[in-house]
């Protein structure tokens, strides 16, 4: 069986993007690199200078790497990209972006897999019967419930148990959109509110404290000014504290509702920080321009996930890649105690790079990340002697093809 031929991440990106209504804060997602900025360095709060030269042996940031191989089933076929992942109770959760169907629009579907990689049902259910959808924006675990929760249109959240059975719809009494949801207690869900059109009655307001009973919304606040927020995945939450980055430059510690602040401050370009400056003052069609050029000239990348550890905040990026023509992924680890900022493009697995690996989650402090370029034959020799990785995930690595599902790493 062969896998379906993924295009350019930026194309899958971008289409998953127009879907959920917000393309136009996407394309000034971006981050900061170390420079001589006079603003950033009257900052305050804490200033992470993302582009970083640092090479770096992966044995030297990580204390474990594990190769998961993904099985290949009719169940289990990776499309175009996987763009958001959950783990709960020894299960991978991934919401995987097939294509596009003529007349319907974006195609997404669940797979589940265990902690090995082994395929065990997905849930791939176009319809508009019981447990059926045309489309999902979302999908979150509740702990407390032990559900894997779909956020669908038309204010219906579908409920189904952790072996992949639909159990019921809960229909919400607000209208609004949530592109991102977490679970935060038993009785509390955080959503992100930021749909292209007001919707009435939550216009300005980006955090909706949702009843996990109800799904209707029990406290809403527009505590953040910046409304411009950036990728799929804006919400960290690690531990009590819960983070949330936005379109202009600044992570947010939202913990409190009640007491909202900046916790971090990123820095990339001085030609991104004056366009994010001059946004609001700015046409569609020269915000459109500004940022292709920006994102094409390397002075700005696109953040579409961010995740947190008790060493890293780890964001997970894309950038222009003009040899090809194309947008690739790559990961920054900020490593908080020491302030420092490493790419994956220059961390050394013993000669073998990570390139084009996209962000996908963490659970129990470890890292997963997918890797979606192809292992050539020079990689392969380069695996062959490295010592980087286990003697089982050195065979996974030179085994692999591309017609198989793309292979995920744990990093710890």
């Amino acid at each position: 069986m062969k896998r379906i031929g993924k295009s350019t991440a930026l194309e899958a990106f971008k289409t998953i993007c127009h879907i959920n209504a917000f393309v136009m804060f996407f394309c000034l997602c971006c981050f900061f690199s170390c420079s001589n900025n006079k603003t950033g360095s009257n900052r305050s709060i804490e200033i992470i200078y993302a582009k970083s030269d640092i090479k770096e042996s992966a044995s030297n940031i990580f204390e474990q790497i594990k190769v998961i191989p993904l099985e290949l089933t009719d169940l289990s076929l990776i499309g175009k990209s996987i763009d958001r992942m959950e783990i709960w109770d020894g299960k991978l959760f991934m919401r995987n972006f097939i294509g596009m169907v003529v007349g319907k629009g974006a195609y997404f579907n669940i797979l589940c897999f265990d902690l090995s990689g082994k395929s065990l049902y997905n849930i791939d259910r176009i319809g508009q019967g019981p447990g059926e959808y045309t489309c999902f924006f979302d999908f979150f675990v509740d702990e407390n419930l032990q559900h894997l929760i779909l956020v669908g249109e038309n204010k219906r959240f579908m409920h189904f148990d952790l072996n992949g059975n639909f159990l019921y719809n809960i229909y919400s009494d607000d209208q609004y959109y949530a592109r991102h949801s977490i679970y935060l207690n038993d009785s509390t869900y955080l959503s992100l509110n930021d749909a292209a059109e007001p919707v009435p009655g939550f216009e300005g307001y980006s955090l909706l404290y949702i009843d996990a009973a109800s799904m209707n919304v029990r406290h809403k606040t527009n505590s953040i000014n910046e409304f411009y927020f950036t990728g799929n995945q804006p919400f960290s939450k690690y531990g009590d504290r819960i983070l949330c980055h936005t379109f202009i430059d600044s992570i947010f510690d939202i913990s409190d509702s009640a007491n909202v602040k900046a916790a971090y401050y990123f820095y990339y370009s001085d030609i991104q920080e004056t366009l994010h400056q001059n946004w609001t003052k700015m046409t569609k069609m020269e915000r459109n321009h500004s940022s292709d050029e920006s994102y094409s000239s390397g002075q700005s990348t696109h953040i579409h996930a961010m995740y947190e550890t008790a060493k890293y905040l780890v964001f997970g990026c894309m950038k222009a890649n003009p040899e090809a023509n194309n947008s690739i992924n790559y990961i920054l680890f900020y490593d908080k105690k020491n302030k420092k900022v490493y790419d994956s493009d220059n961390i050394d697995f013993d000669g073998f790079i990570l390139k084009n690996v996209e962000l996908l989650g963490t659970y129990d402090e470890s890292l997963y990340c997918i890797l979606y370029s192809e292992i050539t034959d020079e990689d392969k020799e380069k695996i062959r002697n490295s010592k980087a990785f286990s003697d089982e995930d050195r065979k996974t690595l030179l085994e692999h093809s591309f017609e198989d599902n793309p292979l995920l790493f744990v990093l710890k």
